[in-house]
């Protein structure tokens, strides 16, 4: 008796936690997208925060993300399933297609309905230097061996004035776009290889971008940012990825609340940007904000007002309207002039 009122418990027991786990719902893993290191990694992730959460939503699973500290180590990540989609230049998605068949989804088109963008070196407005020939023997940084616009298509224009990389100049890797600009502005390097509209997109950054730097060639066109997608991703989800790119969703502030539009691309989006950017709180200036010390002012109140009392008197009471009487719309109007030029209006 003793050893079925056992087995009845333990029964009882494994239902009880089989309700329970059927009971919750399964989580699912989030999905981890990689981008290129074009920039500040930390900004990077801030600055994709929307994009990650827009996905998500549409998705239907969370999205993170990724960022490697070269285009090879995002090449990797798809090819082990660290990452499961990225947004990756032309030359990097041929390495991941070749090395583990990740597949493009998308391609970029620029911002003059162009399937792509261009490649520039830079050099400083007062360097002297006026023709590529002119970098010969001289110091250029790049962005990465696997950078098409920061090194591959920079790489071929020297080529093309006569000068070789490994001989006539010297060279290194600034890891980032950004960071090759840097070098450029402090006058560490002569010129560096890096897309078009860096010195647009870092302005901010380094507001005397525009006029300490100028471009001094530009390439060839080269295909557009690649949406590339890992072959571990099962074809359900790298369809969801695909569609959720191609949809575009307008978010409008009015007095009531938010409008959001949906619409799937190619579309027109017209933007009224406000004259203003909110600054919004972070923990770091939380934190400084409870540090800082408030000082204490003391002000003198004079005993006197300085305001004088010059007259004391009560406005004119309103006077009473002028009724027009009942008639046609012709006759009301034909009343109410001649009401007013009584009364001198006009």
């Amino acid at each position: 008796m003793k050893l079925k009122k056992v087995w009845k418990l333990l029964a009882l027991v494994s239902l009880i936690f089989l309700l329970i786990s059927c009971g919750k719902k399964k989580e699912e893993k989030p999905l981890v997208m990689g981008l290129s290191p074009i920039a500040n990694s930390e900004k990077l992730l801030e600055d994709a925060a929307p994009l990650y959460k827009m996905l998500g939503d549409d998705i239907g699973r969370p999205v993170e993300g990724y960022i490697a500290t070269n285009y090879i180590g995002v090449v990797e990540a798809l090819g082990t399933g660290t990452i499961d989609f990225a947004l990756i230049p032309p030359f990097a998605y041929i390495l991941a297609n070749k090395k583990n068949g990740s597949e493009a989804l998308l391609t970029s088109i620029g911002k003059n309905d162009e399937p792509g963008y261009y490649s520039v070196l830079l050099v400083r407005t007062d360097s002297g230097i006026e023709k590529v020939e002119d970098l010969k023997g001289k110091k250029v940084a790049f962005v990465d061996p696997s950078s098409t616009s920061g090194y591959i298509f920079p790489a071929v224009i020297l080529m093309d004035h006569g000068i070789n990389v490994e001989q006539d100049i010297t060279y290194q890797f600034a890891g980032g776009h950004d960071k090759a600009l840097q070098l450029l502005i402090n006058g560490d390097v002569d010129a560096i290889g890096t897309y078009e509209s860096a010195i647009t997109k870092f302005a901010k950054e380094f507001p005397e971008v525009t006029e300490k730097v100028k471009v001094l060639e530009k390439s060839d066109l080269i295909p557009g940012i690649t949406l590339v997608v890992s072959s571990k991703v099962d074809d359900a989800t790298k369809q969801k990825i695909k569609d959720a790119f191609l949809k575009v969703i307008a978010k409008k502030e009015t007095e009531t609340g938010y409008e959001k539009v949906e619409i799937t691309s190619p579309c027109i989006v017209t933007v009224n940007k406000p004259n203003y950017e909110p600054r919004y709180p972070t923990i770091k200036s939380k934190m400084a904000a409870r540090k800082k010390e408030i000082a204490e002012v003391s002000i003198e109140v004079a005993n006197e007002s300085a305001v004088k009392e010059v007259k004391l008197f009560s406005p004119p009471k309103r006077q009473a309207g002028v009724k027009i009487k009942a008639g046609t719309a012709e006759e009301i109007v034909a009343q109410a002039i001649q009401k007013m030029l009584e009364a001198k209006v006009f």
